[in-house]
């Protein structure tokens, strides 16, 4: 890997948990500021900042939630979380391109830092940039860091969806 793809110059994500003290007034949570951090073989960054098992409401009495991402950072079950969900920023290296893969969730993305293209397995590309959504619903796709020189940085909020099946797939059941 070339200088430029192993110092990538982003600032370290720093996470800021809020909570109620006794007396129900609003403070900030002793947990960690600094997030857990994956780098993978190819290199992309992953930095896990929350993550919970789902009961709608999300349960934050007693720290429910913080207890139970605590123990998702010890045994990760990747960026989405079953019956969960999950709050992580990805980083991506200079002209790096993901492999092809299906998510399982509906993904909500912003682009924090650079610009990437999405490229979908019909062959269509976007490239989004700095402060644009991306709204993934179970998608076959690759990331592409369209820059020469700067690292990209996306937030992602995976939630966990079900598999998409086409009319033709459904027909074939019946």
């Amino acid at each position: 890997m070339s200088l430029s793809q192993t110092n990538n110059h982003l600032r370290p994500i720093s996470r800021h948990t809020t909570t109620n003290n006794p007396s129900n007034l609003v403070i900030f949570h002793p947990c960690q500021t600094l997030c857990p951090q994956v780098t993978l073989p190819d290199g992309v960054k992953i930095t896990f900042c929350y993550g919970a098992s789902v009961h709608f409401p999300i349960k934050v009495a007693n720290d429910e939630d913080i207890l139970s991402y605590s123990d998702l950072i010890e045994n990760t079950p990747g960026i989405v979380i079953p019956h969960g969900i999950a709050l992580c920023i990805v980083e991506i290296l200079t002209r790096y391109t993901s492999p092809m893969h299906r998510t399982a969730s509906v993904n909500f993305n912003v682009v924090m830092e650079g610009a990437v293209e999405l490229i979908l397995d019909s062959g269509e590309k976007r490239t989004s940039k700095r402060r644009d959504c991306v709204i993934q619903r179970v998608v076959n796709h690759a990331w592409r860091n369209t820059s020469e020189a700067e690292w990209a940085r996306i937030s992602a909020v995976p939630i966990p969806a079900e598999e998409f099946r086409s009319r033709e797939d459904l027909g074939k059941q019946n």
